[in-house]
């Protein structure tokens, strides 16, 4: 529609978010709004929010202009929402990694490695520290480019930091592997090995492994993946049957009758610690 009635209809919408209850809690209120313009990409609904904020004098957290820059991204509209993460600076809120993750995220799915970087290094140059999901976006935008040694270098400056890397950066380095020209089996088989030794399912990285070394051997790269990870459970299976084989029933002596003869009884091999030694 045009922009007065995109307007009338975010009034509207305002007006029936307050009817009920009035302006009790327009902080919350308004949050809600926020979260439902996000869903339904209604940007001009989530500036007229954000507007409206300003206007009665509500606080402006950085969760209020994540949630309109997200807005704009998923409406994508990247020159707006550059431009609300710089009046975020101007009133003096500083962008957490959320923001940034945001603009990394717009920037991978458009393939646009050059902005996705742009803007990791925007984070750092912030202060704000990049964490597994920045790292994951940028991966994401580096593998459509097929760079493999970029993402290597940067997966392992996550690791440095301390982080464990999860299923999503290893798909994002096979993926890479498939584009580059002939296909980088040795960097899969690498990162198929080390994605196990996580602890990860290597069935979550099919698909991309297939495009590196076709339908067959993925099947069979997954298959002794599984086996290898399989190993340890044998293990584990061999001493709990090992226990089982060592239990030994135990016995209690009985006062005689004055005899001197002893006399045993069995107790049962299931409960021997419930017993009491009389």
């Amino acid at each position: 529609g045009t922009p007065a009635s995109s307007k009338r209809r975010a009034l509207s919408a305002m007006a029936a978010l307050f009817s009920s209850s009035g302006h009790a809690d327009s902080q919350a209120k308004y949050a809600e709004l926020l979260k439902r313009c996000s869903h339904e990409r209604d940007q001009v609904l989530a500036e007229s929010v954000l507007r409206q904020m300003q206007h009665e004098g509500l606080e402006l957290t950085e969760h209020v202009f994540n949630s309109v820059i997200h807005t704009c991204v998923m409406a994508g509209d990247m020159t707006q929402a550059v431009m609300y993460l710089e009046e975020m600076e101007l009133w003096g809120i500083k962008p957490t990694v959320v923001t940034f993750n945001l603009l990394i995220n717009a920037a991978a799915a458009d393939a646009d490695v050059g902005r996705a970087l742009f803007w990791m290094n925007r984070m750092e140059e912030c202060g704000v520290m990049p964490n597994e999901v920045s790292y994951g976006t940028l991966c994401k935008a580096l593998a459509h480019q097929g760079r493999v040694s970029l993402i290597e270098e940067h997966l392992g400056q996550l690791k440095a930091s301390g982080k464990t890397l999860n299923i999503y950066h290893y798909a994002a380095l096979i993926s890479a592997c498939a584009v580059v020209e002939p296909p980088d089996v040795q960097t899969t088989a690498r990162a198929l090995q080390e994605l196990v030794s996580q602890g990860l399912k290597p069935r979550c990285v099919r698909r991309p492994l297939v495009k590196v070394v076709g339908e067959e051997a993925a099947a069979a790269m997954i298959q002794a993946a599984r086996q290898t990870k399989a190993s340890p459970a044998a293990g584990c299976r061999s001493k709990a049957e090992h226990g089982r084989g060592q239990r030994r029933r135990f016995r209690r002596r009985l006062p005689s009758d004055g005899g001197g003869s002893e006399s045993s009884a069995s107790l049962p091999s299931r409960g021997p610690s419930r017993q009491l030694v009389c």
